[in-house]
Order: structure tokens, then sequence, then C-alpha cells
């Protein structure tokens, strides 16, 4: 998990991706900015729903935006591809918290974590966070994809 995170910061800060147009250029300035920082989550109510949901929230000083910057990115950041790629990426950079969630849950395990398959983040932003929901089958997807690499 970590070689993921770190691959991508290392891209992002040698500039090896790409910038095709003013568009793209603009989403590799956002990233620049987020990968720089050190982020922080809460996972709301520190479980996930009956139906495996899992809701966490990145406050903006964290990954060095405030609510002006997501402003002017809000192109970028209404982006699926984006939204995804942010939420996943804190997720991994976090996967500590996430497993615990798996670890301790109350229920059946596979009505709340096999019956429904992961498929996007959705994502909200506030004055002073970022909000997102996942399911939990991506914790069990990412941890699969990690042991078949070891």
């Amino acid at each position: 998990m970590d070689e993921f995170v770190t691959a991508i910061k290392q891209n992002i800060e040698n500039s090896s991706i790409p910038t095709l147009n003013k568009k793209s250029s603009k989403y590799v300035e956002l990233l620049r900015i987020i990968l720089a920082n050190n982020s922080e989550i809460k996972i709301l109510d520190d479980k996930c729903s009956e139906e495996g949901d899992i809701g966490f929230d990145v406050p903006l000083h964290t990954i060095g935006l405030n609510y002006d910057a997501v402003l002017k990115y809000k192109t970028e950041f209404s982006s699926q591809y984006m939204v995804n790629f942010l939420g996943e990426l804190f997720v991994r950079e976090h996967m500590d918290k996430f497993v615990k969630i798996l670890t301790d849950l109350k229920g059946d395990y596979h009505s709340m974590v096999n019956k429904y398959e992961y498929r996007k983040f959705g994502m909200r932003f506030f004055r002073d966070k970022l909000s997102f929901i996942f399911h939990a089958s991506l914790i069990q997807m990412i941890l699969t994809e990690d042991l078949k690499t070891m």
C-alpha cells in the first residue's frame, strides 16, 4: 500500500505526469498541493453501515487547501476520476484505520462486505473538509491485491 502512495508522490514531484493542456496542468497542480501534505482522516462513526458503506472526512488544512482553493479547483474536484483517485489514495494512506473497521465488524461479514461491490467514491466538499463515502468491499479488494503482489 505504501508503495502505491510513494510512487504517486514521486511521479508528481518529478513532473513525470504529462501536462497536455491547461486543464491537465491544473489537475497536476492540485495533486502536487495535496501530495505535499500529510492527510488526516476522521472515519464517520468509526464503523461501516449495515450495507457496508464507510464515510470519512479529510480536513482541508491537512491537505494544504482551504475553501477558496476548493472553489478554484471545483472543476477538477467534480471529475469522478479525481474523486475516485483521491478517495483511494486516502484509503491507502490510512489503511490501518480501515482494516480495523473490517476486523471489528458487528454482524454478518458476507452481507456487509461481499453482498455489494465497490464501484466508485462519493464526495462532497464543505467549508473546512472533503467528505467521502465508499463501500467496504474496496478495502478487501486492496488487501487481496496487496497479498497477490507479496
